[in-house]
Formats: structure tokens, C-alpha cells, sequence
């Protein structure tokens, strides 16, 4: 049996640990509520390459130390950079994590930012950079995802531009750092060691953001999305013109949710209306699905797939008539059964791994406040009714602030723009 504790600090940090008798593994993950939407004009891609930071030399290990040394531990150790955080994730065997995590978090604590390795690192993110130019689908998801908001601050890739890139110095990413406060920090994590003990070694080596007092935290900017649609035509040298389609919708608090997740549900994978529709039917390309997101200010929908451009408007088209027809008649029973199966796949899930208790957890308590019981967190999916699914395919309808990109050979803008008349 799993339990979950909660530990809340007065400068707005947070702990949130699952206790787990059976764990064999002991799971971190420290999110700041710092990312690519809070860098200044000029310095885009500041914190994604502040990420990358945190695996090279420290004031007390230099970069092939710790690297050898979490190898031959067989700690996993990874970071992720988003438009509104920055993840630092680490696991290992219960036995090895004290020490892994110590020499893992070093990177996050005690980064040494040698001009050096900054500057050689620089190349590395580069490349990078360059590896997503030679990537349609990559190139079409951000383009999409730029232009989907009028303020600046939402509009520019995480990685940045190759100019700014170019010229971030050491100073400018040791001033992003201090945007690490603690009341957008938050750790969770799990394992079989007690909660107390987790709690111990956090403090012992992250104590300088669970006891900060003195620190000036500047809010996040609020997204402004478009009012109109967007269409933009990359005419590349490609096999396959790749497509997104990504709109704006609302954020986690908006009740309607849960029937978009019906719908998003009812379109994909092997039997969904767009698989069915578009591959097994008429052939038309090799997949093709939808996704969807919901944060605290916002919440997008986003379609993507790969064909010929000369199929492209048959494809929008049947994405289109998918949403019109949930519109009218909602789901059929067996699309209810799916996603009703799937539910209690999710609740089985959270019974026995211990990632998606953590998980669950740490979204318990950052959108609702306080740690829900099962029947509670799956209650508004359970109470979905086809007339809710309907309205919110309606809504989506209607929606006018969605971007589409295409880049592949051949592409027009007329192809994209045939998602207007569909």
C-alpha cells in the first residue's frame, strides 16, 4: 500500500512523495516553473541551454567525473526544457540513489559555468538546432506552435535562434538562474525509503531552495492567442509534406475537459475515425492522430500527419467532417466502451506503478490544491454525456484561433487554407 505525503514550505516550495514498500527504484523529478516564455528578447534558448548546464562541471566534480561515475551507478539522469518549465529527473536502484542523487543534483546546485565548456556546449546546441532544420514534422510542430499566440514571449522556439544562441554569454545564463525561486519550485518523486528520509536528503542538498527567504519572483507572461487562422506553406525538397494543425482551446479548469478527452480519444490510434477514415479506407497516408494539452492560463489541440501535399486538403477535410459529425450525433457505443476501458486501464495502472502514482499525485496537488482519491480524480470522465462531447466538438468548430503548417514538396497555402471550406 502506497502513501503519499505532502510537505509545503513557506516560501511557496513543495515536496510531494510517494512511499512505496515494494519500489525498487527511488524517483526524482524537480520542476521550476521557469522556461522558454521567461527569457528577455535577444537571449531566446537561455533556458534550455541553462539545462544543458547542468550536466557539465561543478565546483566539486568536473563533467567526465560525474558522468563515469552515474554510468557505472546505472543512475538515469535526464532534463527537459518546455515554454513554461524546466524538468530535472533522476532515478536509480533504491541502494544507489543517496549517492547518484547526490552527484546528479550537483549540476542543478553547484554548476560551475566554465566559459569553456559553455562555449563548447554551444556547438553542441548548434547541431541541435541544425538537426531540427532537416526535420519537417519537427519544423511544422514550431512553426505552429510560435505563431499561435500574439505576444513575443510565445513566440520563438525553446532551443532559440541560431543568432541567440550564438551569443548567449555565461553572465546571461547565470542571470537566468536567479529566476529559480522557490515558490515555482516543486519536487516529487517516490520510492520504498521513508517519507521523512526523502524529505532529510532533499533539504540536505536542496535546502538552498526549500529555505530561500529573500528572492523577487517575476510572474509568468499571459498568452495571447490569435483571433484569426494562420496558414503557412514551407515548400521543401521532402517525400512527404508533413502537417500540424494546432488550435488554442481552453485551459485545465474549464469542465469541458473531460469531453475533449472523449473526443481526442475517439480519433486515435488503430480503429480511431481518423485511422479509420483516412488510411484504411481511402489510403491516403501512413498515420495520422491528434493530441491535446491543458496548462493553468491555456490549453491547446493539435492534429498531425504526413502525406502527399495533393492529399492534404482530403485529409483536413476528413479531420473536419470527423468533428462535424461528433457535433451532431456524439459517440456511438463502442467509442463509449473504448474510452471507458480505458479509464479503468489508467485506474488499474495507478494501483500498480509507482510512476503514475507519482504522477497523479504531483497533478493532484498542482491543479486542484490537495491529493484526490481515484474515484474523484476519473469522476468528471465517468459523468461525460454525449451532449457534453457534442457542444465541445461544436466549440472546436467554431474555433477561429488555430494555425495550420505544411512543409513538405509542393505545398501551397491553398492546400492549407482548404480547411476553411471543408
Amino acid at each position: 500500500m502506497s502513501k503519499v505525503k505532502v510537505y509545503r514550505y513557506p516560501n511557496g516550495a513543495k515536496i510531494i512523495y510517494v512511499e512505496d514498500k515494494d519500489a525498487e527504484f527511488t524517483y526524482f523529478t524537480g520542476e521550476f516553473k521557469v522556461g522558454a516564455v521567461d527569457e528577455e528578447k535577444g537571449k531566446e534558448g537561455a533556458a534550455h541551454f541553462l539545462e544543458h548546464m547542468a550536466f557539465k562541471s561543478t565546483t566539486n566534480m568536473s563533467e567526465y567525473e560525474r558522468r563515469k561515475t552515474l554510468n557505472i551507478m546505472c543512475v538515469n539522469n535526464n532534463a527537459y526544457t518546455g515554454p513554461y518549465s524546466i524538468s530535472f529527473v533522476c532515478s536509480s536502484l533504491n541502494e544507489l540513489f543517496n549517492e547518484g542523487f547526490k552527484i546528479y543534483i550537483d549540476g542543478v546546485t553547484n554548476c560551475k559555468f566554465d566559459k569553456g565548456e559553455v562555449n563548447k556546449e554551444r556547438k553542441v546546441i548548434l547541431e541541435e538546432y541544425k538537426r531540427g532544420l532537416s526535420n519537417p514534422n519537427r519544423i511544422a510542430g514550431r512553426l505552429g506552435y510560435r505563431k499561435m499566440y500574439k505576444n513575443s514571449e510565445f513566440s520563438h522556439d525553446i532551443i532559440g535562434t541560431k543568432t541567440s544562441i550564438q551569443k548567449i554569454s555565461v553572465n546571461d545564463l547565470k542571470e537566468f538562474y536567479q529566476k529559480f525561486t522557490p515558490d515555482k519550485f516543486t519536487i516529487y518523486g517516490g520510492g520504498k525509503m521513508r517519507a521523512s528520509q526523502y524529505k532529510k536528503l532533499m533539504e540536505k542538498y536542496l535546502g538552498k531552495f526549500l529555505f530561500m527567504k529573500d528572492f523577487k519572483s517575476i510572474p509568468q507572461p499571459i498568452e495571447e492567442p490569435i483571433e484569426k487562422p494562420k496558414f503557412y506553406a514551407l515548400n521543401k525538397d521532402n517525400a512527404q509534406t508533413q502537417v500540424v494543425l494546432q488550435m488554442n482551446i481552453f485551459n485545465f479548469y474549464d469542465l469541458r475537459k473531460a469531453a475533449l478527452t472523449y473526443i481526442d480519444a475517439a480519433m486515435n490510434d488503430v480503429g480511431g475515425r481518423l485511422y479509420v477514415e483516412a488510411r484504411d479506407k481511402q489510403g491516403l497516408l501512413y498515420d495520422i492522430g491528434t493530441n491535446h494539452g491543458l496548462n493553468e492560463n491555456c490549453g491547446w489541440l493539435a492534429l498531425g500527419f504526413g502525406c502527399i501535399s495533393d492529399n492534404v486538403p482530403k485529409v483536413l477535410a476528413i479531420f473536419k467532417n470527423c468533428l462535424k459529425d461528433i457535433a451532431t450525433n456524439g459517440l456511438d457505443k463502442d467509442e463509449f466502451q473504448k474510452i471507458k476501458n480505458t479509464i479503468k486501464v489508467r485506474l488499474a495502472n495507478a494501483k500498480i506503478s509507482l510512476n503514475r502514482k507519482i504522477n497523479n499525485a504531483y497533478h493532484d496537488v498542482r491543479f486542484n490544491g490537495c491529493l484526490l482519491t481515484d474515484k474523484e480524480r476519473y469522476a468528471e470522465l465517468e459523468n461525460v454525456t454525449n451532449e457534453n462531447i457534442k457542444q465541445v466538438a461544436q466549440y472546436l468548430l467554431d474555433n477561429q484561433s488555430y494555425v495550420i503548417v505544411g512543409v513538405g514538396k509542393g505545398i501551397t497555402q491553398k492546400h492549407l487554407e482548404s480547411y476553411k471550406k471543408a
